[in-house]
């Protein structure tokens, strides 16, 4: 359930504290619309997504989705994923799993990816 503690050797023997600080610190860094998504793709219970679901969730043009996408990819908190043949996507697990998005299973996520994208 939350493997930031197998990263305990590389993390300093601190339980993973600092990694975790690192990572919350990332991911409070990112643009509004970029964290939205993030926390919108993180409360999904699938675990990879495609552009069109990118489009679906947001409600804005394929185009601006792209960027988007390309924009958490560059960020490395999601990586292509092929396991289905086509172009998907996934959040980092160690990302999902950290995500406050994941812990507020109640629909915040998609109330704050609908003000950022309005």
């Amino acid at each position: 359930a939350d493997p930031a503690p197998l990263l305990d050797h590389l993390a300093g023997g601190d339980g993973g504290r600092y990694f975790r600080r690192a990572l919350h610190h990332r991911l409070s860094r990112l643009p509004a619309g970029q964290g939205a998504l993030l926390a919108a793709l993180c409360a999904r219970p699938q675990p990879d997504f495609a552009l069109a679901d990118v489009v679906a969730l947001t409600g804005r043009a394929p185009g601006d989705c792209g960027r988007m996408v390309r924009d958490l990819l560059i960020g490395g908190v999601i990586r292509p994923c092929h396991d289905s043949g086509s172009s998907r996507f996934q959040v980092l697990r160690l990302v999902r799993a950290l995500h406050p998005a994941v812990r507020a299973a109640d629909g915040s996520a998609r109330v704050r990816l609908a003000a950022a994208a309005g």
